[in-house]
């Protein structure tokens, strides 16, 4: 292939696989959609059960990307690109495709602190979420060694993660207050998105500079020992770091 057999289609745009399969597949739901509807008013209908694709075109490969140029009628030199579609059933994706991205999940694409390369070291891997990152540290793969030293090692990737997922949901404390739970004083702190990261060490408190100890933690309730704290007649300062980047001040009025 050279490249003055691409500059001749100067009426074909380049494209990607990506692309090409992503509006094939939605075409197909379209496809399917209408069967749908048609089912309710035909009792017999067709459909297509497999299609095959064959396309000329000029694969072209910067560096980075494969895109391809479709070949014209006459053309020389182009290759032959092939597809086959079969039928996938809805068990079968429920079995083997990955579980959609939760709304407070944070996309690798989105976070502003990795470069592309990075981006795209971790997307080689199937990293594309905080979710995926967990998945893979749990399993104990060497998450830098397989992207060839590509991509920051695991403390700094959920650091990293974290900081973005406390941007799109700031903590934020409505109500505090005292309570005996087993004959023992307990400091209750109520809000949103509150202990929401799995942090060794996290969350942990000082409550007029003295340490406490975290009974309880989830995104609505943090739940302090105060045991031994006399509310006096000014208010209390309590220092509460919910994880390594987020500290919350705050004074404690009786």
């Amino acid at each position: 292939m050279t490249t003055d057999v691409i500059a001749r289609d100067a009426g074909n745009r380049s494209w990607n696989l990506k692309s090409f399969m992503d509006s094939l597949i939605v075409e197909l739901d379209r496809a399917q959609d209408v069967l749908g509807v048609k089912g309710l008013t035909r009792p017999v209908t067709y459909t297509v059960k497999d299609v095959d694709v064959d396309l000329r075109c000029f694969p072209v490969f910067d560096g980075k990307q494969v895109k391809f140029v479709t070949a014209e009628p006459g053309q020389d030199g182009s290759s032959a690109l092939r597809f086959s579609l079969g039928s996938i059933s809805a068990g079968t994706i429920r079995d083997s495709a990955p579980q959609p991205a939760d709304a407070d999940d944070v996309a690798i694409d989105d976070i502003e602190e990795l470069d592309a390369d990075q981006k795209d070291a971790l997307a080689a891997v199937g990293v594309r979420s905080g979710r995926d990152l967990e998945r893979i540290a749990g399993r104990g793969v060497d998450l830098k060694s397989v992207t060839d030293n590509r991509a920051p090692d695991y403390s700094d990737l959920a650091a990293i993660i974290t900081k973005a997922h406390r941007r799109r949901t700031p903590p934020r404390v409505t109500s505090a207050e005292l309570s005996v739970h087993d004959r023992a004083l307990v400091l209750h702190l109520d809000g949103e998105n509150l202990a929401v990261a799995s942090s060794a060490g996290f969350p942990a408190a000082l409550l007029d500079g003295m340490p406490r100890a975290v009974r309880d933690a989830g995104p609505d309730r943090v739940s302090l020992d105060a045991s031994g704290f006399r509310p006096h007649g000014r208010p209390a300062r309590l220092t509460l770091a919910l994880d390594p980047l987020t500290v919350l001040t705050l004074e404690l009025a009786p």
